[in-house]
Protein backbone atom coordinates (compact mmCIF):
# COMPACT_ATOMS: atom_id res chain seq x y z
CA UNK A 1 0.00 0.00 0.00
CA UNK A 2 2.59 2.57 1.15
CA UNK A 3 4.80 1.51 -1.93
CA UNK A 4 1.45 2.31 -4.38
CA UNK A 5 1.19 5.91 -2.59
CA UNK A 6 4.81 6.27 -2.95
CA UNK A 7 4.66 5.21 -7.19
CA UNK A 8 1.25 7.75 -7.03
CA UNK A 9 3.31 10.60 -6.27
CA UNK A 10 6.24 9.85 -8.42
CA UNK A 11 4.04 10.34 -11.25
CA UNK A 12 2.50 13.19 -10.33
CA UNK A 13 5.56 14.80 -9.70
CA UNK A 14 7.18 13.27 -12.38
CA UNK A 15 4.65 13.93 -15.22
CA UNK A 16 5.07 17.68 -15.46
CA UNK A 17 8.67 17.03 -16.45
CA UNK A 18 7.40 14.44 -19.08
CA UNK A 19 5.13 16.87 -20.96
CA UNK A 20 8.09 19.63 -21.03
CA UNK A 21 10.58 16.87 -22.19
CA UNK A 22 8.02 15.69 -24.95
CA UNK A 23 7.74 19.53 -26.36
CA UNK A 24 11.33 20.41 -26.09
CA UNK A 25 12.69 17.44 -27.92
CA UNK A 26 9.11 16.57 -30.41
CA UNK A 27 11.72 16.56 -33.01
CA UNK A 28 13.17 14.14 -31.55
CA UNK A 29 11.15 11.22 -30.65
CA UNK A 30 14.64 8.72 -30.18
CA UNK A 31 15.64 10.53 -27.29
CA UNK A 32 12.03 10.14 -25.45
CA UNK A 33 12.23 6.55 -26.57
CA UNK A 34 15.44 6.61 -24.67
CA UNK A 35 14.60 7.93 -21.73
CA UNK A 36 11.13 6.28 -21.81
CA UNK A 37 12.56 2.87 -21.78
CA UNK A 38 15.26 3.37 -19.73
CA UNK A 39 12.46 4.84 -16.80
CA UNK A 40 11.13 1.57 -17.09
CA UNK A 41 13.76 -0.54 -16.37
Amino acid sequence: MIRKIGKFIFLIAVYPFAIIFSVLFDYNGTLIKTVHDASHK
